[in-house]
């Protein structure tokens, strides 16, 4: 959590420079709903959505704009440890019938860059297929 908040804190008069600086967190369901196996990671990413939110009402008069991206689970490398019968039963619990793909998550974040979203802010955009 620290990192990130001392870039931005070096770049916020370069985003302000742009009438249109952009800021998107990728966080994760976890910071919204929490894991019993991932406590530290969920408390992490919950702490970084709020610190978007808060953000965002400090430098919205700038032009910048801070949002978060909450996915789900996305087939990445990240999951590849689950065996066969585990992504199954997994898959089982997201409504869509499927893991999301990377390019899900790309979509919501070239969205949230456009410059047609300059009245988003302080937002999470989950990408989870229903399943928080």
């Amino acid at each position: 959590l620290k990192t990130p908040i001392l870039l931005i804190k070096e770049l916020e008069d370069k985003l302000a420079q742009n009438k249109r600086g952009r800021i998107i967190f990728i966080g994760s369901v976890y910071g919204k709903t929490g894991s019993a196996v991932e406590s530290v990671y969920s408390a992490l990413k919950a702490g970084q959505e709020i610190f978007a939110k808060s953000y965002a009402k400090e430098v919205a008069t700038r032009k910048i704009t801070v949002n978060t991206i909450a996915p789900g689970a996305i087939d990445t490398q990240m999951n590849s440890h689950f065996t066969f019968d585990e992504k199954r039963q997994l898959i089982e619990e997201i409504p869509a019938a499927r893991l999301g793909k990377p390019s899900d998550v790309a979509h919501v974040t070239a969205f949230l860059a456009h410059k047609n979203s300059d009245y988003i802010t302080g937002s999470t955009i989950t990408v989870d297929g229903g399943w928080s």
